[in-house]
């Protein structure tokens, strides 16, 4: 299980940590991840986040009493943003239209656009299923060998994948282009041609980024009558002078821990309601398993 420094004080009235769990990652460029943590001691339940961007520091906590719990309501599955594929394709069409009227045809050509295709291609091959370990270690290996000083062995080239999206995104921009204004394909002069080289903008976006996994978990309150923590999953997100890094740790990704928090959850409030010290040292003994295995 995840060991982290917690972003809360423990009370002094013999509360102590039963379960960690890592349930949501907000990835950014240039900042670290923001990790959303829920946190069950023997006396309440706190998710807790903190986050650190170009307008500062945040840090969000959410608690109650772990007496007080009623209920759980939680859900695991895909969500799709099609608001945010529409604008991007719309986005994509007026911006491409622009750039392409303005550059030479040769830096904006099919070829370039496959070349800029590449390194995003080559890379997730070399890192999915179709490649055996032990041949994706030996390339590292040489390549580690004959680029000494510059190439760490230990270097994860998987890394690099979000970066590459950039010019994958470039390249399959100029090819689509390219085609919908090449008169021997007709699109040009078609009354819907600009119809079919949106759909097409669509499409691409849809299958590269267009289904994320997504987490959502209301935990219930006796004495409010409604839900004491809330993680509403993925959801659109606003624009604020603040930062909100922390805040939008509840929107962000499901985290490595995220399936068997929904797993366990239930069962470990339960335990530790009804069966009180037997409760809790069950399920610090499991947590205490878990981390040696990691």
């Amino acid at each position: 299980m995840t060991q982290e420094k917690l972003a809360f004080q423990l009370s002094e009235s013999g509360e102590s940590i039963v379960r960690t769990y890592e349930c949501t990652k907000l990835t950014r460029w240039f900042f670290p991840a923001a990790i959303g943590f829920l946190t069950i001691t023997n006396r309440r339940v706190v998710f807790h986040s903190q986050g650190r961007s170009l307008s500062g520091k945040s840090l969000l906590l959410s608690q109650m009493p772990i007496d007080d719990i009623s209920g759980i309501t939680a859900y695991e599955g895909i969500s799709i943003n099609w608001f945010l594929f529409i604008a991007l394709s719309l986005l994509s069409m007026v911006i491409s239209d622009i750039l392409f009227h303005a550059l030479p045809e040769a830096l904006s050509s099919i070829p370039v656009g496959i070349i800029l295709m590449l390194p995003f291609i080559i890379i997730s091959v070399f890192y999915s299923a179709l490649i055996s370990p032990d041949f994706r270690k030996q390339v590292l290996d040489s390549l580690a060998s004959s680029l000494k000083g510059f190439v760490s062995p230990s270097t994860d080239y998987a890394r690099s994948i979000p970066f590459l999206r950039i010019p994958l995104f470039i390249g399959i921009i100029i090819i689509i282009y390219r085609l919908s204004s090449d008169s021997s394909l007709g699109l040009s002069r078609l009354f819907f041609g600009q119809i079919i080289v949106f759909f097409m903008y669509f499409v691409v976006f849809f299958l590269l980024f267009g289904r994320q996994h997504s987490i959502s978990l209301a935990i219930g309150s006796r004495t409010n009558k409604g839900s004491g923590i809330i993680i509403p999953g993925d959801s659109f997100r606003l624009f604020s002078r603040a930062d909100t890094t922390a805040l939008e740790a509840l929107t962000a990704k499901p985290a490595k821990d995220a399936t068997l928090m929904l797993h366990e959850l239930g069962a470990l409030i339960m335990d530790v309601q009804q069966l009180g010290d037997q409760g809790i040292k069950k399920w610090t003994m499991i947590s205490s398993s878990s981390s040696s295995d990691q």
